[in-house]
């Protein structure tokens, strides 16, 4: 403690023991050479403009923390006054700082956590500025440095947070450790010329930073220099700053990523150069290279000292396809060996995110790849080395289709249903549905239209579809829809085609169930309809009424239907609970194809035919209950219960035993499948 106080004696502070106080209120000491040097202050102003003169002594220095921790607002400085260590240090209010010219110093930690400071602006009289002068000034956003400044000093700026970019002057030949430590603002920085020296975690956690180009005049570089900073900050190295065992040759130049990896740039080689003296090295200060690149036309490829133990001699190209269309939406890159013996790896990237398997010299884009425009290259490495290939643009377009409007018949004065529209078979994409598509169908007609025929027209958007509606046909009727004609049961939601006209008189018609206005998860088939004022037995279910019907999960079948239709619940991936009702004697091909979530069925009495693959692919059908007597080799479909659980159970008519087990195993039903009676 006493060498430090020695120390100190001999560093400008007063040797005059004795305080005092002028009028307005500064405290102050005269030192060795008659000069006054301001240690604090007693006043109640918070604007202060420091005195060049108090009470006839010249004011040379404002001293150690003399308004350490102050309630002042704004103060200036005039020409000829030092200003000494933490000398107004944590002095929150402070929002404003004039400094004049002629002022040569900014003592160590001089403003630290001022954070009412927005701007400084220091002149160019300045030549010394202590470390951590500016340090934790959270609200700093805009510094002028004085011209002549030949050092930053270290944590001279570090957590100011809101410092956005500052300019370095010419004169600055050395940048200590972490002076622009957690500047978490920091976006633009630019170095100077003459720079020779970079400390220790200057720039770290700078996490705005994305860009810096150190000067090649840089012969020191200190660690962790961008510790904590974005991954996406490129740091580009001159080409001379390397490990000192490495050689390299000209027209090679550097960028060493915060992840401790190092690329490497081929740049265009002046008038003489020979390619041959190209050569790359392992590490760039002690980082493997990872990345060779080739922006500027230099050949590679004909450089003899090259050590990357490849070639690239085939680009990928930009492919423009149709959602859907995969026939010649492939990307591929050709690789060759030309030295060593690692293997060559491939990693594919969409967007710069990596695709996962996709780790092969071709990449074919998805069919199902939604509409957009991607950015694909492949990173080629083999041992230390990797080399991204050119880009490649993908342009996805929507697949064009045509839905027909559904044409459905009402009766005068009653209300319009909702309007329905048909996709043609095969027009989707595998796998896709409707749902989610914004459907805007209408016609002119109203209520009190009269009887006739009124166009159904709209647009229909979809996320990777341009939708082409063909119109359909509103036909009012003044008395009772004919065979043929599709009418809609509000009620129950669902459209339905006329078998039998019926009448208002009491006469019942029959219908077909087409298909549900909207998809719901729980569907129930009515045994009746009722409208414009005639009854309609539902007998049938149309084909295709569901196929593809992602939502439903139960199905209840009214006690008139006879006939399920072809394909009725195709893919129904998610119906568990079917109840047929004991009218049912058809079921058509494929009704239940691929159900995936169906446990058990019940075949009710009067079935007389299953279509082919009728229940193919229910590998979790192990429950089948057969009522039925009826069924006969010749009206069973091949493979009508191929692909059903392994182990399933199919419980059948005592006096039917014998038939029904070659039936059903002819029909696909698996060798572990039990046949046992009921």
């Amino acid at each position: 403690m006493v060498l430090v106080m020695l120390l100190i004696s001999f560093a400008g502070v007063p040797v005059c023991a004795e305080s005092l106080t002028s009028a307005v209120g500064y405290v102050y000491e005269i030192d060795a050479g008659g000069n006054a040097v301001i240690t604090g202050y007693e006043g109640s102003e918070t604007d202060l403009v420091i005195p060049a003169v108090i009470d006839g002594y010249p004011v040379t220095a404002i001293g150690e923390r003399a308004f350490y921790k102050s309630v002042i607002t704004s103060v200036a400085i005039p020409s000829g006054v030092s200003i000494g260590e933490s000398a107004f240090a944590s002095s929150k209010a402070l929002t404003t700082v004039t400094i004049s010219s002629g002022v040569t110093t900014i003592g160590m930690g001089a403003f630290l956590g001022c954070s009412g400071l927005t701007e400084i602006n220091i002149p160019d009289s300045v030549t010394s500025i202590g470390s951590d002068a500016f340090s934790q000034c959270t609200n700093l956003k805009k510094v002028k440095l004085p011209v002549g400044l030949t050092k930053l000093e270290q944590r001279l700026f570090i957590m100011c947070s809101a410092l956005e970019s500052i300019e370095i002057p010419d004169s600055v030949t050395v940048i200590e450790r972490v002076v622009f430590g957690h500047c978490t603002s920091l976006k633009n920085i630019k170095l100077p010329s003459g720079l020779t020296t970079i400390g220790n975690a200057a720039f770290g956690y700078c996490e705005a930073l994305q860009s810096l180009t150190i000067p090649s005049g840089v012969t020191t570089v200190g660690k962790e220099l961008f510790d904590g900073c974005s991954s996406s900050l490129v740091a580009c190295y001159p080409k001379g700053l390397l490990d000192q065992d490495t050689t390299v040759g000209t027209g090679v130049s550097y960028v060493i990523n915060p992840d401790g990896t190092a690329e490497l740039t081929l740049e265009k080689c002046p008038e003489g150069t020979k390619l041959e003296d190209i050569s790359i090295p392992a590490t760039i200060m002690g980082n493997t290279v990872t990345s060779v690149t080739d922006p500027s036309g230099v050949d590679i490829t004909k450089a003899v000292d090259l050590e990357v133990p490849f070639t690239i001699e085939g680009q990928p190209a930009d492919i423009n396809m149709e959602y859907g269309n995969a026939a010649g939406a492939k990307l591929t890159v050709e690789a060759k060996k030309t030295t060593g013996t690692e293997q060559v790896v491939y990693q594919w990237y969409e967007n710069d995110t990596a695709v996962s398997g996709a780790t092969t010299g071709s990449y074919e884009i998805p069919r199902k790849q939604k509409v957009g425009t991607y950015i694909y290259y492949c990173e080629v490495t083999s041992g230390d080395y990797r080399i991204k290939t050119e880009k490649a643009t993908v342009s996805v377009a929507k697949k064009k289709i045509t839905v027909q409007a559904d044409s459905v018949t009402r009766g005068i004065n009653t209300e319009n249903p909702v309007f329905t529209y048909t996709v043609p078979a095969g027009a989707l994409v595998e796998g896709d549905t409707t749902e989610g598509w914004n459907v805007q169908l209408a016609t002119e007609a109203v209520k009190a239209s009269p009887a006739g025929k009124y166009p159904i027209t709209g647009t229909i958007t979809a996320e990777n579809y341009d939708v082409t509606v063909t119109p359909g046909v509103l036909t009012v009727v003044k008395g009772a829809p004919k065979k043929g004609d599709n009418i809609q049961d509000s009620k129950n939601k669902a459209v339905y085609k006329v078998l039998k006209a019926g009448t208002q008189d009491g006469k019942q018609g029959t219908v077909s169930y087409s298909k549900p206005v909207k998809k719901t998860a729980e569907v129930t088939i009515p045994a009746t309809i009722k409208v414009g004022g005639i009854t309609y037995r539902v007998e049938e279910i149309a084909k295709n009424a569901f196929k593809d019907n992602k939502k439903l999960t139960k199905i209840t079948i009214g006690k008139y239907v006879k006939k399920i239709g072809t394909s009725a619940f195709y893919n129904c991936a998610k119906l568990k609970t079917v109840k047929m009702g004991a009218s049912v004697s058809a079921i058509g091909d494929k009704a239940f194809y691929k159900c995936k979530a169906m446990t058990k069925i019940t075949i009710p009495v009067k079935v007389t035919k299953i279509g082919k693959q009728a229940f193919y692919g229910c590998k979790k059908l192990k429950t089948i209950t057969v009522k039925t007597k009826k069924l006969k080799n010749s009206k069973v479909g091949k493979q009508a219960f191929k692909g059903i659980y392994a182990k399933a159970v199919i419980k059948v008519p005592k006096s039917k035993y014998k038939t029904y087990k070659s039936l059903f195993k002819k029909a696909g039903a698996g060798s572990k499948v039990v046949i046992k009676k009921n």
